[in-house]
This record gives structure tokens, sequence and C-alpha cells, in this order.
């Protein structure tokens, strides 16, 4: 009887070792290799494996905490799936430089909307996208909403829109309230009415830094060849825009309108076009959509615009408004800004603020400041 025992003990161990091995095996299976650890991240080579880790991550919140992805080689099998949503990314993924071919569209209020949708206390880098992005809300080339994160060497050439009148769209981000690095948007950005940038569409709470767009950025309100929204706290520093920006209203080179009290744009370059009608900035608007902002202390400083600026109502070099409190020191502009009314070289509007060491060429806009 005691044999008997021992000899079913030892059966049930051999076959939880051969579960757990073959789970193990199965694991290993739905990728290239690696076991998901900084030092052997799990190895993404093909299609398959981005829609299996799409599987993963959306059917699991703790799935991906701490695990580690790199991408393998180009995927130029097109990717219609989308990593994370109501469920976020939580792990360390690595383009590696690589190409990822998305063909991704989802017309969902619900969905978040990128090669990643949602991402939490995560790091994406180095990941390279081309074909197109489409979604309702919160759509971007490389992620739809970043929380607490870090996006950095990423290069966006999806175009990408947002059919929602409330969405977000942006090269890198739809919804920031993260941290971008280093990275580039070559695509067309579009939405109907609401927040749209080159880098990120709306940023609430973080920062951009070294990060260029050349891509064509249009919506009706809140557009910018970086940012379309700036609120929260952070900076937009070393960023430059050269594509062509239009919209209606809240238009600007770098930001389309720079909200909260405590942002800043530091050495950032427009040489882009930039159209609208009404609060349009060679670098940024400033002015409350319902005029409740009466004192602020805004920065913009060491930026240079040498776009055509073109408007009618509230058009500066710059900046369309400066409100009391604001700040704007060591600008230069040689761009013509053309506007009817409330139009000038360096601010179309000053409610107060303060204009220090800014010059601007007189002939490109009459000489007014």
């Amino acid at each position: 009887m005691k044999k008997q025992f021992i000899k079913t003990k030892i059966v049930t161990v051999a076959f939880a070792l051969t579960v757990s091995t073959v789970s193990n095996v199965a694991l290993l299976a739905q990728f290239g290799g690696g076991n998901g650890t900084q030092a052997n991240p799990y190895q993404i080579a093909n299609k398959r494996h981005l829609e299996l880790l799409a599987d993963s991550v959306n059917n699991d919140y703790y799935w991906s905490i701490d695990k580690y992805f790199k991408v393998m080689n180009d995927i130029n099998d097109t990717v219609r799936t989308v990593i994370g949503n109501s469920i976020p990314f939580q792990g360390n993924f690595d383009g590696n430089g690589f190409k990822i071919v998305l063909g991704i569209d989802i017309d969902d209020p619900i969905y978040k909307v990128g090669l990643f949708g949602y991402i939490d206390n995560s790091i994406v880098s180095n990941v390279t996208t081309e074909g197109y992005v489409k979604g309702r809300d919160d759509v971007g080339g490389i992620v739809g909403v970043a929380r607490m994160s870090v996006i950095k060497n990423c290069i966006n050439n999806c175009d990408v829109m947002s059919r929602s009148t409330f969405g977000t769209a942006g090269g890198i981000i739809g919804y920031q309230g993260s941290d971008i690095e280093n990275c580039i948007n070559n695509g067309k950005i579009f939405g109907y009415n609401s927040a749209v940038g080159g880098i990120s569409g709306a940023i609430v709470g973080g920062n951009i830094v070294n990060c260029t767009n050349t891509g064509e950025i249009s919506s009706i309100s809140r557009v910018g060849g970086i940012a379309g929204f700036f609120g929260g706290i952070g900076i937009i520093e070393n960023c430059m825009n050269s594509g062509r920006i239009s919209g209606s209203r809240f238009v600007g080179g770098i930001c389309g309108h720079l909200i909260s009290s405590f942002c800043k744009i530091i050495n950032c370059i427009n040489i882009g076009t930039v159209k609208g009608n009404t609060f349009v900035g060679g670098i940024s608007t400033s002015t409350d959509e319902f005029d409740f902002i009466k004192y602020s202390n805004r920065i913009i400083s060491n930026c240079i615009n040498s776009g055509l600026i073109i408007g009618n109502d509230r058009v500066g070099g710059i900046i369309e408004r400066v409100y009391k409190g604001d700040k704007i020191s060591n600008c230069i502009n040689t761009g013509t800004v053309k506007g009817n009314t409330k139009t000038g070289c360096i601010a179309g509007e000053n409610d107060g603020g303060t204009i220090e060491n800014c010059h601007y060429d007189k002939q490109m806009c009459n000489g007014e400041k």
C-alpha cells in the first residue's frame, strides 16, 4: 500500500512538471523566443506575435507588468489589432528600429486606438510605424492614450484620424499624461474638431522634448505642429515643426492652445505655414475660449518663427495674445504675419503680459509688435 502511494505521488509530481513545462513551451511558442526578462525579452517577429501580445494584454490586467518585448525584424504584414484598451499595456516594448505596418480602423467610442491603445507605467521605444490609424476618440500613430509612461525614439509615418468632435489625434500619442522624447512624425494628422497635433493631440501633464513634425496637421480647433492642446504641468522643449498647420481657431506652429498657467515652450522653431481664422500664432495661442483666464504665468522663451502666419482676428508671429503674468522673452519672428484685426509680429494682442528682448522683421509684418 505504501509503495502504491509513493508511486502515485511520483506520477503526480511528474505530471505537474510536464504540465508546467508544456505551459512554458506554449508561452514561448507565442513569440519567437525569450522569456520576457530585461536580459532576454520576448521576441516579436511577425504579425501573429503582435496579435498574441494583444490577446494576452487585453484579457489579463497583470500579465504584461514588468515584461520586456523586442521586435526582431520589419513586420510588413498589415497589423489590424490594438494592444491594450480597457486593460493597459504595462510592460516595456522595444521596436528595435524596425518598421511595423498598421492598417487599423476602429469606429467605436470605447476604443483607444494606435499600435497601443492604452499604456500605463510603460516604456515604448524605437518603434517605427507606417500605414494608417483611424479611430473615434483618442488616436495615435504609436499610442492612443499614455499614462505615466515614456515614449522615446519613435517615428510615425502613418496617417492618423480621429472621427469624434471630442477626440484627440497625434502622430505619436493621442492623449498624453506622459513624457515623449526624440520622436518624429511624418504622417498626416486629421481631426473633425478637437485637439490634434503632430506629436501629441493633447498634453494633460507631461513633457515633449527633442521632437519634430513634418506632417500636415488639420482640424477645426486646437491644432498644433507639436501639440494640439497643452494643459497641466509640463514643457515643450527643443522641438521643431515644418509641416503645414491649418484649422479654424486655436491654431499654432508648435502648440494649438496653451491654456495651463504652468506650461512652458522653450527653444522651439516653426518654419511651417500656419493658417486659421481666429486665435492664430506662429508658436502658440493662449486665449481662454470663454475669457475666464485673467492672470497666468505661461512662458514662451528662445523660440523662432519663420513660417507664414495667416488669420483673420488675433494673429501673432509668436503668440496671438499675452495675458497678465505671461512672459514672452528672447523670441524672434522673421515670418510674414497676415491678419485683419489684432495682428502683430510678436503678439496679436497684449493684455498686460511681459514681452522682452523679442525681435522681428518689420518688412514682414508692418512693424507692429
